[in-house]
């Protein structure tokens, strides 16, 4: 879920998983996706380009995502 739109990201978030899924989109939809997860300049980016931040846009979400778990599991409330 964004947690700062409060939506569930898209189909097209949930099926662009790797290099080789995103190889098969078409640049429109790269840019949809680009757009989703609020990649600057996306509409300026080749389809090669488009896929490198998309692919980065998605690892800082997951790492983000990893973080926030790491804390409610092991903040210093909690008790053991």
């Amino acid at each position: 879920m964004d947690t700062k739109n409060n939506t569930k990201p898209s189909a097209s978030f949930a099926d662009s998983k790797n290099v080789t899924d995103l190889k098969t989109k078409k640049v429109a939809e790269l840019m949809q996706l680009a757009k989703e997860l609020e990649v600057a300049g996306y509409s300026d980016l080749k389809k090669q380009e488009l896929i490198f931040k998309i692919i980065e846009a998605q690892a800082k979400k997951t790492d983000l995502l990893m973080q926030w778990a790491f804390w409610k599991c092991f903040r210093t409330d909690t008790a053991f």
